[in-house]
């Protein structure tokens, strides 16, 4: 089932700006392999931070674009503010 926070978190992606690398991605973008079942193509994402076993940040997408808030994740792994998480190798 479609839910509804998928067509808003896309909208809200283009009212921010932030969409025109959608736009390009789907320029060259061609179905290829199609969901097997109705519900592998509802599957959604989430992110989790964990201190050894015990889960200090959850979030699970809710729809489409519904990602979590990258500044909360960074606090919950305990990142300073303004610190690069890039090391510089490929």
């Amino acid at each position: 089932m479609l839910m509804p926070q998928t067509p808003f978190s896309l909208a809200n992606r283009f009212l921010e700006g932030r969409g025109g690398d959608l736009v390009e991605a789907l320029r060259t973008w061609k179905v290829w392999i199609p969901p097997k079942g109705a519900s592998q193509g509802l599957q959604q994402g989430g992110m989790f931070v964990f201190e050894g076993r015990r889960a200090v940040f959850e979030h699970r997408d809710q729809g489409t674009g519904a990602f979590a808030n990258l500044n909360k994740v960074l606090e919950a792994a305990a990142v300073p503010e303004g610190s690069s998480c890039d090391s510089g190798k490929a």
